[in-house]
C-alpha cells in the first residue's frame, strides 16, 4: 500500500473564502462592540456634551439641582449667549421671549409642553441663531414668532392649536 493524493486536501479557493468569512465577522464584531450607548436621549448629559457645549452654561427648568429655574423665562433670562436651557417635561403656562443667541431644547416633544393660555405668542425670537427643539407650543396668537432676525432653527416641535404657527 502507496498512499497518493491526486488533490489537496483544502482548495485554496476555499483558504481564501474562509479568510474573507473570518475578515466580515470580525469587522462586524467590533462594530456591534462599539455600538452600545446608541440613541442617547438628548437629556443624557454626554450626549449634551457631545454637542460642544462643554463650553457653554446649560441652564435647567423644572428639575431641581443648580442652574435650575421654575419658569423658562427666568432661564432665558438669566442666560448668556450661546447657552442651553433645557426644559424637562411638562405643563409651562407662559410667553417666552428669545432674546440672546440660546438653544431651547426640551426633554420629550409631546409632553414638554408651552401653552400660551389662548394669547399672545408662545415664542418670540428677536435676534439671530436661536434654536427651538422638541417642544408642543400650544394655544396662542402665534406659535413662534420671529422678529427682525435670522439663522433660526425651529425643529422637531409640534406647534398646535394657534391661530398661526410660525410668524414673520
Amino acid at each position: 500500500g502507496e498512499f497518493r493524493i491526486d488533490k489537496p486536501l483544502i482548495q485554496p479557493r476555499w483558504i481564501t473564502i474562509g479568510i474573507f468569512i473570518v475578515i466580515c465577522l470580525s469587522t462586524i464584531n467590533s462594530s456591534l462592540s462599539n455600538a452600545s450607548y446608541t440613541n442617547p436621549g438628548p437629556w443624557d448629559e454626554p450626549y449634551l456634551q457631545s454637542l460642544n457645549y462643554s463650553q457653554r452654561t446649560i441652564l435647567y427648568v423644572g428639575g431641581s439641582g443648580p442652574n435650575n429655574y421654575t419658569k423658562i423665562q427666568d432661564a432665558v433670562d438669566n442666560a448668556s449667549s450661546g447657552d442651553m436651557i433645557f426644559v424637562y417635561q411638562g405643563m409651562y403656562y407662559e410667553h417666552v421671549v428669545l432674546n440672546k443667541k440660546v438653544t431651547l431644547l426640551g426633554e420629550l416633544r409631546d409632553q414638554t409642553i408651552i401653552d400660551g393660555s389662548q394669547t399672545g405668542n408662545v415664542i418670540k425670537i428677536t435676534t439671530d441663531g436661536v434654536t427651538v427643539q422638541q417642544f408642543t407650543l400650544q394655544n396662542a396668537g402665534i406659535g413662534v414668532y420671529i422678529v427682525h432676525s435670522s439663522d433660526q432653527t425651529i425643529i422637531q416641535n409640534n406647534i398646535t392649536n394657534n391661530w398661526e404657527g410660525i410668524g414673520l
